[in-house]
């Protein structure tokens, strides 16, 4: 909701992080309407909700994949998340998410560089991350390229069909399959649109602070 209250600067504050190609803004704006219209308690409690309810099976669904791949599962870095805040409010402790809420003492004695910069913070102590994205994703699918299960392939159309899900390539092949995961980015719209869903996708650009 705070967003409202923040858009005027979010629009011309040269350090904003967003930042529209105004030209474009006439098609971005039935994806902006649609944005703003979230902007509110209602829909922050439910998305967070929603949200929290996909990342709840992120650790248990891995695990099988990593099992096979042991040498991709050495790639990860179980170190845990930190988050420092600028004023104390959390939500996520009523979503069930594993958590350890820190006094801006206990946060600075991890982190030395925030003190008289934060009146405390969270620590997720189960979160991880990777040194290199790809080679992780190269790794864990090593078993499915020697067993001959990966297909690269430009998909051009999708359909549904009574013995599944219909995918035509651009090179005339087609492959009928039991279930199709959409994860293209913003081109997932294109395909999701054929199947008549339609969902505001678009692109970003992204960023990240170092300190």
């Amino acid at each position: 909701p705070e967003i409202w209250r923040s858009m005027p600067s979010l629009l011309l504050s040269p350090d904003s992080p967003f930042v529209i190609d105004w030209k474009c803004l006439p098609r971005l704006s039935p994806w902006l309407m649609r944005f703003m219209g979230q902007c509110n308690a209602t829909r922050f409690r439910a998305n967070s909700e929603m949200l929290a309810q996909l990342l709840s099976h992120t650790y248990t669904d891995y695990q099988p994949l990593l099992d096979d791949v042991p040498a991709a599962a050495a790639m990860i870095q179980r170190k845990g998340c930190l988050y420092a805040y600028g004023k104390a409010e959390n939500l996520r402790d009523q979503l069930g998410i594993h958590q350890q809420v820190l006094t801006a003492d206990e946060l600075i004695a991890l982190e030395p560089a925030m003190e008289g910069h934060t009146a405390g913070g969270v620590l997720f102590p189960s979160s991880c991350h990777l040194d290199d994205p790809q080679v992780f994703i190269d790794t864990l699918a090593t078993p499915l390229r020697e067993e001959g299960r990966i297909v690269s392939a430009e998909v051009t159309r999708l359909s549904r069909q009574a013995s599944g899900m219909l995918l035509e390539y651009a090179d005339g092949r087609r492959l009928m399959a039991d279930r199709v995961v959409l994860a293209a980015g913003a081109w997932s719209a294109n395909l999701a649109r054929q199947l008549g869903d339609r969902i505001p996708l678009d692109t970003e650009r992204g960023y990240h602070i170092e300190f």
